[in-house]
Order: structure tokens, then C-alpha cells, then sequence
């Protein structure tokens, strides 16, 4: 079941640190406009590695830079400040609750669940960088160790990159009101990231549409168990890792069936309909 814009933005955030805490990383959310960006030599470092991979991912994912990328370091206070503005401004209460009774109704969250609060809690705990189509800005978490920088750009500038030419916040709302088809788009998106962020880590060395079918799981590693993550009913990490397990599955699909990237981004004009075709990619190709 989909939940709210809010919820879902909010489970990008949370798998983006999920993997981060095992080398892979990413998702989609802003910081504040107004915050100033920080002046100091890690930052001038953190610039000049972003345009490093974000000129690499160009190249990788054969989509030119269109235009300037906003570029920042963000502290945990800022965070989350930031997730609790969002909350507020959030004008979808009504579906939330409607959400939310009914995941409670069908046993899958506790009664009176304090969701929100829960996902405060676990991205102020575990994010690591971000992008925001809204105000076309990646930022990163200032806690990210320089080894962790890189992996984290790669998967973030692919949203930028994709944002640039497909417009993906737009693109993924195009399939209101149907919430198993905007979970099907959000997989399109995190899942070619994921797929970028692999081919970027290996170097030169080959692409995933070169591997053999493998357990995206892998990926994940053991959660600990005194993280908040760990502590989410099941639910919540089902539809949270959807988007990038199934995902990553469904473009090593395509990629293998094409000529690569450059045909990839077909996809965008004419997308999955269904988690079915997610899961069962052959029935996407075969329309």
C-alpha cells in the first residue's frame, strides 16, 4: 500500500541511509532554501567532488549537463529541522490518516502507531545525501565520511541528471492517483540510481548489464539491531526497499536487453504502469 508524497520522500531518505551504512547509498529530499552553505576547506573539498562525479555520471549515464547544480553540506540540526518543517507543511493529512488506519486495520502497524515520529527519528538518525528536484540541490550530510562522499554523489547526481532532462518529480506524479503505478515510477528512479551508483563503483571494469542475475539483498548487509530502522514493523521496510531492490532488478533487465544507458532512458517516455511489470520486467518490454 502507497502511503502520502510526505511518507514516501521520507522512506527514499531512510534507504538512502540504509545503504550508505553498507557502501551503496541516496534519495530525495531538501534542505531548507534559506540556509547559508558552510565556507571551509572540507566544503571547497565537497564541491569540487561533487562536480568531479557528477561530470563522471554524465558520461556513465550519457546525459550532458544541462545546467548549474546547487551544492551543500548540512548539519543533523538542520536535517532535522528540515523533515519537521516538511511535516507541517505537509497538506495531505487526510490521506495520511486514511493510510495509516488502514495499514492498522489490516494488521500491518501496531494500533495509533506513531509513524511520523518514527521516521523523524530514523532519518535525523541514519541520512546521508540527498537531492531536491524542487530546488534542483544535492546536499550531504556532514556526518558522511569523505570515504562514503563519492558513492553517495554518484547515486544523487543521477537523480539530478535524470531530474535535468525528465523532470522526475512531475514524471512520477503523472501517474496520480494510481498508487501502485507511482511506486512502479519511484522503482524506475532509484533503481537506474542504484544501477549508476554500481557501474560508477566498479570503475571502468564493466557495467551491471554485464553481471549475472544477482540478489540485490546483498546490498544491504546486517542492519543493526539498536538502529531505529531495525526497530520499523516489516511494512514500512518492505515498501521503503522496494523502489531500489526491485528497481535495481528491473534496470539491469532493461540494460541487458538494449544497447545500454543511452536506450535505457526510454523509459521515461513510456514507463512501467504496475509493480507487476517492476517485478516481471519481460512484461514491460513485451507491452
Amino acid at each position: 500500500m502507497e502511503g502520502t508524497d510526505l511518507v514516501k520522500r521520507f522512506f527514499a531518505g531512510l534507504v538512502a541511509a540504509l545503504f550508505l551504512a553498507y557502501g551503496v547509498a541516496a534519495q530525495k529530499v531538501a534542505p531548507p532554501a534559506s540556509l547559508p552553505p558552510p565556507a571551509s576547506a572540507q566544503s571547497q573539498e565537497f564541491l569540487r567532488a561533487a562536480d568531479e562525479v557528477l561530470a563522471e555520471m554524465s558520461k556513465l549515464i550519457s546525459l550532458p549537463i544541462l545546467s548549474p547544480l546547487k551544492k551543500s553540506i548540512r548539519s543533523r540540526e538542520e536535517i532535522r529541522a528540515y523533515l519537521l518543517q516538511k511535516m507541517k507543511e505537509d497538506k495531505d493529512a487526510d490521506k495520511r490518516y486514511a493510510d495509516q488506519k488502514t495499514m492498522e486495520k489490516f494488521g500491518l502497524l501496531p494500533k495509533d502507531y506513531p509513524l511520523e515520529q518514527v521516521l523523524v527519528k530514523v532519518l535525523t538518525e541514519q541520512i546521508a545525501g540527498l537531492y531536491d528536484p524542487d530546488s534542483q540541490e544535492f546536499f550531504i550530510a556532514d556526518w558522511t565520511s569523505p570515504a562514503d562522499e563519492r558513492p553517495v554523489m554518484s547515486h544523487e547526481l543521477t537523480h539530478a541528471l535524470q531530474d535535468q532532462h525528465f523532470h522526475i518529480d512531475k514524471w512520477t506524479d503523472a501517474a496520480k492517483p494510481n498508487d501502485d503505478g507511482e511506486l512502479a515510477r519511484d522503482a524506475v528512479i532509484e533503481g537506474s540510481a542504484m544501477a549508476a551508483m554500481i557501474d560508477y563503483e566498479n570503475a571502468g571494469k564493466g557495467s551491471i548489464r554485464d553481471l549475472d542475475d544477482f540478489d540485490p539483498a546483498m546490498l544491504m548487509g546486517d542492519v543493526d539491531s539498536k538502529s531505529e530502522l531495525s526497530k520499523a514493523p516489516k511494512v514500512l521496510q518492505d515498501e521503503l526497499l522496494f523502489p531500489y531492490l526491485a528497481g535495481i532488478k528491473f534496470t539491469q533487465h532493461l540494460l541487458k536487453a538494449t544497447n545500454g544507458w543511452p536506450d535505457f532512458h526510454r523509459v521515461f517516455d513510456k514507463p512501467p504502469v504496475s509493480t507487476q511489470q517492476i517485478m516481471h520486467p519481460d512484461l514491460y518490454l513485451q507491452g
